[in-house]
């Protein structure tokens, strides 16, 4: 039984990262065993800086809110612009006292739904805040009875694509009739015949000098999901950069 409960709480992709030469580890006690490092750790530190990488976000803090009041709750919940359907942003969440919760990139995927993402050290915070900003009740009355908070974390596979060859690596996969989001902007798009919710972010999620080039968060479902083939990336490093993720 042992066995069978260390199966399902492997990643979704550590076969990949095995193929590739990863060291395999836990982050914390409760964590699953993570990509740690690759063979060459200057490397890898080298490509991170000046190259493309591509990370597996597995375990990333994933948030989908529906319902007829997801507007009003995303209005009153994130101290950023008002989103279009369509469109993406890192959208700060402040607490009654002022103080800053995280910034987790906000998409708003329908007329009625929204999906964030946060890989900071505040996302198991930023979860019990929203849980309590929904269920507030005056004088019997519950503002946002209609809002729906389900956590996707576990039913997605978050990739983080950053670099200058970003855009290129991309188009290799997309199909002739897909468009690549402009940024600022969320599409589904089909890579290599996956299936896979494109955000792409003004900024790079990693904190460098190099915060204009391009940055992708393919998504996709567990059942579909796979490392796009190596080959392709000339000058990328592969790598993992976990929920509630460190920089280099």
């Amino acid at each position: 039984m042992a066995d069978e409960v260390n199966e399902e709480e492997k990643i979704v992709l550590e076969a990949e990262h095995l193929l590739l030469g990863a060291l395999m580890g836990s982050l914390d006690e409760e964590g699953p065993d993570v990509p740690l490092r690759y063979a060459d750790q200057d490397a890898e530190a080298t490509a991170l800086a000046d190259g493309t990488a591509l990370c597996d976000l597995s375990g990333l803090y994933a948030l989908r809110i529906a319902g007829t009041a997801a507007e009003a709750f995303c209005s009153a919940a994130f101290g950023g612009s008002k989103l279009a359907v369509g469109e993406c942003a890192f959208e700060p969440v402040f607490m009654g006292d002022g103080r800053l919760v995280s910034v987790p990139l906000l998409a708003r995927t329908g007329d009625e739904e929204y999906v964030l993402w946060d890989a900071s050290p505040s996302a198991d915070l930023l979860a019990a805040w929203l849980s309590f900003l929904s269920d507030i009740e005056q004088n019997g009355y519950r503002p946002y009875a209609a809002l729906d908070l389900e956590e996707e974390s576990t039913a997605l596979v978050p990739l983080l694509l950053w670099g200058d060859a970003a855009t290129s690596i991309l188009r290799d996969y997309v199909r002739k009739d897909d468009e690549l989001p402009r940024a600022g902007h969320i599409s589904d798009v089909s890579l290599d015949g996956t299936i896979a919710t494109l955000p792409r972010a003004r900024s790079s999620f990693i904190r460098t000098h190099r915060l204009e080039e391009p940055s992708f968060l393919p998504g996709t479902h567990t059942g579909g999901a796979r490392c796009l083939p190596a080959a392709s990336f000339r000058d990328a490093a592969l790598g993992q950069a976990p929920a509630r993720c460190r920089t280099p």
